[in-house]
């Protein structure tokens, strides 16, 4: 009986259907009235054609189109087409007049893509090095698929061979595989062993016979030294120096200019326009930026309707030169290139008068400087600081592989015969507040020698430079960021390290840092540091009291005038650039690997352990085992939690990292109620606080959101310190006590000898959030407005770029290891440049972009990342 029922639903259902598909159907076009052709009578027009009924299913329902949902699609980034660059307008003696009320824009605009993204330029650009991004360009992995990338020809300006200065192309493959590759004995090295020298076509056996390595690396030593390879685009030799530093002592009374001096040998570096002059000509040049713009998103963009075209006339626009943000539409954040500080600085660019047919662009430095342990035992370190340049894409200079970076300097140390000479001078021994002021002399000596008369120059006026397409260029360096940990920090800021106004940027005191995210310490982040005249005037006094009148660098006259905003007497030698409007304080970018991950997370998660264990240790264990049972997740982005966590034997930032992420689960349930409750909610949005922080992009509103989370953590770390820390009474962890006995036990050795150490207590321990890592939270959104996103100038980049010196230092025999690393370094440039000469184009594509000067040289991009730019052909508004 059901069946029959089914069957005559199904038949009803089915001429309903059929019956309402002819309804809907088109009516015949009307009879004219006029009479019919010949020819419309031989062929009549066919019948409408009535539209078949959609399948019906069993149930007698008609079919509906299955759709995969969003979440399982894997969209291919939209690569951006090729950008129309205008022609450059004719030399026309006698152009037609225009007609009147004619407004000309300088803005250029692209079309929107699929998603949206569309860029502004102030002016038009003569280059755009992302239209021949392409698929395998975005993908970061190596396992889907294989970069076909565009190698450059051999440099015409080469005479001679590809391999010069080698003899054959069998002794340059192999010297090459033996400095560009790493130091261990590994199956990929012995695959890039064969691959690259053993089965190219080149190879011959019979060129290696008397081959000799210390020979081969003469030959390239003497090269670089004499400059006969003409392929080199710069010199770039290493230059060393000393540097000679004025000794202050109490109660000495003599003029700066006579006070005793120490020379500090040992400083090796490049001067900062050969690098730039390098860069600028290297095949690398094709892939950097020259004319800045604003990265712009359209949330409803609908690829259907026609992009909305801009009357010039009506179109206000802002200080840089660029119309105004239409309603809804976001900026998009994310490159030094798109950033607000680049596009003022090209907009405050000075017209070369005597070149004016030169296109100015700008240099955008980058800087990183750390200390580095080179081995694993004993004292042998580097100081190096790393040269980037921000006309680069962040994708780019994150790669290591990409040899993005330059090695600028390397700084030496205060040696221990200073103390040795201080005291010969004076009678005394070197205090501790007089080391720390030779410190920051002896860091400002070296950047007044690198900020030299030439580059002053080339700073204010430019510097003509013919880059790699050819084209001659005005080109301004400019100062953006320099990435380095807060004891760095204050060596360059001349500051006092962590005094009552510790932060480099603005003037917020020490005991006001725990009022983090709240009205008033935002009012008061507005009061920022600047290279003003007062200022300059105030170090002068300083320095003269203390040479002239012989005060102590920190006593108590010094104290009044420099305390109240934590500076210290030291000349800072960026102020040299101070009278063309540069402030050397906004330079100091926060810091997200040891401010955040290796600082207020860290304190964070180890203060919770502490609270864990005042309320019961077997919740430590428990913590411990919940983390061992988190699984992995991706390709290392979450790594397995082997060891305990609570003893932290070890862990890098990473580590921390994956502790935040998968930490909630892990918390929930140790503590009793409302604890319970208070912690979990912390920790949820310190970990929002953290994604917002590791976005590659950002926009205009989650900027807005990462502000409001911001203010969210202070007000949930002050509650968590108001009632959890109040309830339990924390002590100092076994490690934590470990360590303090073994520096207790060291400071007791340097004293009197046969000293008793008594054993050592467990020490009372609260969170403390009055640090400057807390303080600069909220700075990080502002910064990623000004700058754009935190990878892009993270002392991780500084990191990675240690490896590289690390390698040569293995190289070396150990003894004035700097001079060694520095000619490793000399050789692998030259040794890359000479690779690139000798291998084959994989691919062609040719340049679609005309240039406003002689045609330049294909260009190539590669960019990588979740969300590439992406960007449609550039149209002039009407």
């Amino acid at each position: 009986k059901c069946k029959v029922l089914l069957a005559r639903h199904e038949a009803a259902a089915a001429q309903s259907i059929a019956a309402q598909a002819a309804e809907a159907a088109p009516a015949p076009d009307p009879v004219p009235e006029e009479a019919p052709s010949a020819e419309d009578i031989r062929a009549p027009s066919p019948p409408p054609r009535i539209p078949s009924p959609p399948p019906l299913r069993r149930s007698g329902r008609p079919g509906r189109r299955i759709v995969l949902p969003k979440r399982y699609r894997d969209e291919s980034p939209a690569a951006p087409p090729p950008v129309e660059i205008p022609e450059p307008p004719q030399n026309d003696p006698e152009p037609p007049p225009e007609p009147e009320n004619t407004v000309r824009p300088r803005w250029f605009k692209t079309s929107p893509n699929s998603y949206g993204l569309y860029k502004v330029f102030p002016h038009p650009p003569t280059r755009d090095p992302d239209q021949s991004i392409s698929l395998d360009d975005l993908c970061a992995s190596s396992d889907l698929l294989v970069s076909q990338k565009n190698q450059p020809d051999a440099t015409p300006t080469v005479p001679t061979a590809p391999w010069f200065p080698f003899l054959n192309a069998t002794v340059a493959r192999l010297m090459a595989w033996f400095h560009l590759g790493t130091n261990l004995k590994s199956l990929a090295e012995l695959d890039a062993l064969v691959e690259d020298v053993l089965l190219q076509d080149d190879f011959d056996v019979a060129h290696l016979r008397n081959f000799r390595a210390a020979r081969e690396n003469k030959r390239l030593d003497d090269t670089l030294a004499s400059s006969i390879d003409e392929s080199a685009s710069a010199p770039d030799g290493w230059k060393t120096a000393s540097v000679k530093i004025k000794l202050p002592a109490p109660k000495h009374c003599v003029a700066e200019k006579e006070a005793p001096e120490f020379e500090v040998p040992g400083l090796m570096y490049r001067p900062l326009l050969e690098v730039m002059i390098e860069a600028f000509q290297s095949p690398m040049f094709e892939e950097y930026h020259t004319t800045p713009f604003e990265y712009r998103w359209d949330p409803a963009y609908d690829p259907g309707d026609p992009d909305v075209q801009l009357d010039p006339a009506d179109v206000t626009v802002d200080e840089h030169g660029l119309p105004e943000l239409p309603a809804g539409h976001q900026v998009v954040y994310g490159e030094i290139y798109t950033s607000p500080r680049m596009l003022k600085a090209h907009n405050g660019l000075p017209k070369a008068a005597t070149t004016p047919h030169l296109e100015t662009i700008i240099a955008a430095y980058m800087f990183w400087s750390d200390a580095t342990h080179l081995a694993n035992f004993g004292n042998a370190s580097l100081w190096p600081l790393y040269t980037f340049f921000g006309n680069l894409s962040k994708y780019t200079r994150a790669k290591p592989s990409a040899n993005a970076g330059f090695h600028q300097a390397y700084f030496p140390s205060l040696p221990d015969s200073l103390k040795d000479f201080y005291r010969q001078k004076f009678g005394v021994a070197v205090s501790a507040d007089v080391w720390a002021h030779l410190k920051r002399e002896l860091m400002h000596g070296i950047w007044d020698l690198l900020l030299s008369p030439e580059f002053i120059h080339a700073y204010v006026h430019g510097i003509v430079i013919k880059c790699y397409d050819g084209i001659e260029r005005l080109v301004f360096p400019r100062f953006f960021t320099y990435g380095a940990d807060y004891p760095e920090k204050v060596l360059l800021a001349t500051i006092k390290y962590f005094g009552g106004c510790p932060c480099p940027r603005c003037f917020v005191e020490k005991d006001q840092i725990s009022q983090m995210g709240t009205k008033v310490d935002m009012r008061r982040r507005q009061n920022i540091r600047e290279d003003t005249p007062w200022y300059r005037k105030t170090i002068e006094t300083a320095r003269r009291w203390i040479f002239e009148r012989g005060y102590l660098v920190a006593g108590a006259a010094i104290n009044r005038m420099l305390k109240p905003t934590s500076l210290v007497p030291t000349r800072n030698a960026f102020s040299k650039l101070a009278e063309y409007g540069f402030n050397f304080f906004s330079m100091f970018v926060p810091d997200f690997l040891h401010e955040v991950e290796l600082g207020g997370w860290k304190s964070l998660f180890l203060h919770l352990i502490r609270v864990l264990q005042a309320y019961n240790p077997v919740s430590v264990d428990k913590l411990n085992e919940r983390f061992r049972n988190i699984p992995t997740f991706g390709r290392s982005t979450i790594r397995r939690f082997h060891a305990n966590v609570s003893d932290m034997k070890k862990p890098a930032a990473r580590d921390f990292e994956d502790i935040l992420q998968c930490c909630i689960p892990a918390f929930e349930g140790l503590l009793p109620e409302p604890h319970n409750t208070i912690v979990l909610t912390l920790l949820y949005t310190f970990a929002t606080w953290h994604a917002y922080g590791k976005l590659r992009l950002h926009t205009t509103g989650t900027v807005s959101v990462w502000r409001i989370v911001t203010t969210e953590l202070g007000a949930q770390a002050r509650n968590f310190l108001k009632t959890t820390c109040e309830d339990y009474t924390t002590y100092e962890l076994p490690q934590e006590q470990n360590r303090r006995a073994r520096r207790q036990a060291r400071k007791n050795s340097k004293s009197a000898a046969n000293t008793t150490t008594a054993p050592i207590s467990k020490a009372r321990k609260t969170w403390n959030i009055n640090t400057y890592k807390w303080h600069s939270f909220p700075d990080y959104p502002d910064t990623v407005v000004d700058v754009g996103t935190t990878e892009s100038y993270s002392t991780v980049l500084g990191e990675l770029a240690h490896c590289a010196a690390k390698r040569s230092y293995a190289k070396t025999n150990k003894r004035n290891f700097e001079q060694q690393i520095a000619a490793h370094e000399r050789r692998k440039r030259l040794l890359r440049r000479i690779k690139q000469r000798m291998n084959p184009r994989v691919s062609s594509k040719p340049s679609n972009t005309p240039s406003l000067a002689p045609q330049p040289k294909e260009q190539r991009s590669k960019t990588a990342g979740n969300l590439a730019p992406a960007h449609d052909t550039l149209e002039s508004p009407p």
